[in-house]
């Protein structure tokens, strides 16, 4: 038995506070793993769900602004629609800021992206401004994504894959109060989207270049949505 399953099997036996702790540690183990391997999503919703249904995820009665994001994502990543969109009902209330409709479109932005309702995700976040930079960047990635969803299928959307991808760049390249990985990390993904874009435009996705896209992201470790990316190199 796995460890996450002996802990569900024995948690009647340990205190909240401590639940608290060991759920923190095996999605923090989850987290890593699934940059490796995308399977990994099931276990981190399987954590959030079980915190959830034993009311442990608010203190004080308040759910973090991260904390949701994070649920709603997971959720949607693996298909559980319906339940993340009872979570984001039962939830929305207990959020900690004031801009809480902010957080309710970025997480139907998250729904709406992974039931491959990309022009619905643009109306949800394509206007949405975040005081914190991190979900700034998250609506930003999101929209980009959907534009080049929005693409593969109608090439008349080329161009703005391009405009987006080159706005989004220089937000991120003279923004000085985004952290220098994390800065790397989204400019690597920007530029990767735009030139892949470029490649299937230009209908010069041969198996050949596919290889060598493949092993150029494998060699970019710090890369956001290295997943999608993958498999919109392998044509899927």
């Amino acid at each position: 038995m796995s460890i996450k399953g002996i802990f569900f099997e024995q948690s009647s036996l340990i205190r909240p506070m401590e639940q608290k702790f060991i759920i923190k540690f095996l999605l923090k183990f989850a987290i890593n793993q699934v940059r490796i391997d995308s399977e990994y999503f099931r276990e981190i919703f399987e954590l959030y769900r079980y915190a959830h249904e034993q009311d442990l995820l608010a203190t004080n009665g308040i759910v973090t602004n991260a904390t949701f994001i994070n649920i709603v994502n997971t959720a949607a990543r693996i298909g559980e629609f319906k339940w993340a969109e009872i979570f984001i009902n039962e939830n929305l209330g207990k959020l900690e800021s004031d801009n809480r409709h902010e957080f309710e479109a970025l997480g139907r932005g998250f729904l709406a992206f992974n039931k491959k309702e990309h022009s619905i995700v643009i109306d949800c976040i394509g206007e949405l401004i975040f005081k914190d930079i991190l979900y700034q960047l998250l609506a930003k990635s999101l929209s980009l994504q959907s534009y080049f969803e929005l693409f593969l299928k109608d090439d008349s959307y080329f161009n703005l894959v391009k405009a987006y991808a080159l706005a989004f760049e220089k937000y991120v390249s003279r923004n000085l109060k985004i952290g220098k990985k994390k800065s790397t990390s989204y400019l690597y993904f920007i530029r990767f989207v735009r030139n892949l874009a470029v490649i299937v435009y230009n209908k010069e996705l041969t198996n050949t270049k596919r290889k060598l896209l493949l092993d150029e992201l494998s060699n970019k470790f710090e890369i956001v949505e290295r997943s999608w990316l993958r498999l919109k190199i392998e044509g899927k």
